[in-house]
């Protein structure tokens, strides 16, 4: 499951939590880690980096808050499908949804 290697953390500056997010990150929108894949857990994602558990939890936390991960406790961490965005509603919705008094997203 060594979804990231120490070369793609060690390219980020800044705190080692940013760095690992950021790599998942790049990892989702390159398409080398899929919707519903499965992320490492922290103990082995922190020993292949050579990093403190806590530091891993931490990206980890970071990037489920935002909504690209999501944890499932006892099965693990997945990628989550993207949710739709605000901006990228087709005007006609948003009309409807404002005409029949739907809360819009």
């Amino acid at each position: 499951m060594g979804t990231i290697s120490v070369d793609d953390v060690s390219q980020f500056e800044g705190p080692k939590y940013r760095a690992v997010a950021a790599a998942i990150r790049q990892k989702v929108a390159d398409g080398r880690l899929p919707v519903g894949g499965k992320i490492p857990p922290v103990r082995e994602m922190a020993w292949a980096l050579q990093i403190t558990p806590g530091t891993v939890a931490r990206a980890y936390s970071v990037l489920t808050d935002e909504g690209l991960l999501t944890a499932e406790v006892g099965r693990g961490t997945f990628v989550a499908a993207p949710t739709p965005d605000a901006n990228n509603i087709p005007p006609l919705l948003i009309q409807y949804a404002t005409r029949t008094r739907i809360p819009c997203l």
